[in-house]
């Protein structure tokens, strides 16, 4: 049964931000009752089995809850609410602009109206949520509302797999904005208001999301997964730079491309590119990148400036820290007030 009851529910007061991602699951775990004065509880990953999570969702529930329950367990948390992710690639977003004086029950009419139009599955079989996000630029009177929607399975596969160990899964939001969410509160507030475009560079593949004044404008999915590079660099031990050079290119290439269409399709221009994933530390292609794009080009750090708990090890979290930017902004959920 479904017990969520939207993407922007309002946070619990201990909450875990749980990333089911393709090749592995993520944990961060948060103490304290405000952002500004939290500490960092728990930060982990926890590898997947090949083919535990396909293209189209998860293909194997056995091994997935097998993963978070040892990741669990090695946390000692005794939280039992989390915030899970929904894959951007089985989500739809929109931006709509409402009157400004429209009450709930007509957003939410404009909102399921809108919806019908642009999903490939009847409204029926989705979970729809929506929330006003700032004033239309440039019209007044308007309202701009984000609707957010997946499939019912899509979302109830991941909460099967939190309830499998007596969890309760509380938020679900789209893994771009909650990467969104932690990326940007660790960048200089000149940096955040302006345009910038965050890469999630996963094993899989890869997904480019340009993001300007806090809102994602516009998303593409790259085909640029790190699984062939790491594959090729132990078979070709003695041309491993060659090797490393040719997916540096390769990937930058993709990145500069994709990013000139969204630049092109929103007229935004974005200021920075933030790495993120467990990709963003292959070594030489924050440099890459540059070069291709002649962009200003970083990796995440989603946990800069944040007080950590006794026992977390800096140097384990300064490896994980990028990979982990999504789970961190789901936990950052519990402080929505």
């Amino acid at each position: 049964m479904l017990n969520l009851s939207s993407f922007f529910h309002r946070s619990a007061p201990s909450m875990v931000g749980l990333d089911i991602g393709r090749s592995e699951v993520r944990m961060v775990e948060f103490s304290g009752d405000r952002a500004h004065v939290a500490q960092l509880a728990y930060c982990a990953r926890e590898a997947l089995p090949d083919g535990a999570i396909g293209e189209d969702g998860i293909d194997n529930l056995r091994q997935v809850m097998e993963a978070v329950s040892r990741l669990w367990e090695k946390s000692g948390s005794q939280t039992r609410q989390v915030a899970i992710a929904i894959p951007s690639a089985q989500a739809i977003t929109h931006i709509l602009a409402v009157p400004a004086g429209s009450s709930r029950e007509q957003q939410a009419a404009l909102a399921g109206k809108h919806a019908e139009g642009v999903l490939p599955y009847p409204l029926a079989q989705a979970l729809l949520d929506f929330r006003i996000i700032g004033p239309t630029r440039d019209t007044p009177g308007q309202l701009d509302m984000l609707i957010a929607a997946a499939h019912r399975d899509d979302v109830e596969d991941r909460i099967a797999v939190t309830e499998s160990l007596g969890l309760q899964a509380v938020v679900a939001d789209i893994e771009s904005h909650a990467a969104l969410t932690a990326v940007a509160r660790t960048l200089p507030a000149a940096q955040t208001s302006s345009t910038f475009a965050l890469v999630n560079l996963e094993t899989h593949g890869a997904l480019l999301s340009l993001c300007c004044d806090g809102c994602v404008a516009g998303e593409r999915q790259l085909a640029i997964g790190h699984r062939q590079l790491q594959g090729d660099l132990q078979q070709y031990d003695a041309d491993q730079n060659d090797v490393l050079a040719t997916y540096l290119a390769h990937a930058a290439r993709h990145i500069a491309q994709a990013l000139q269409t969204l630049r092109q399709q929103s007229s935004c221009a974005p200021a920075h590119i933030v790495l993120a994933g467990p990709g963003a530390s292959i070594p030489g292609l924050v440099e890459a990148v540059h070069r291709h794009t002649a962009v200003s080009t970083l990796v995440a750090a989603p946990f800069a400036g944040v007080a950590l708990t006794p026992g977390i090890d800096r140097g384990k979290l300064a490896v994980n820290g990028p990979a982990c930017a999504t789970a961190c902004g789901l936990a950052l959920r519990r402080f929505d007030r």
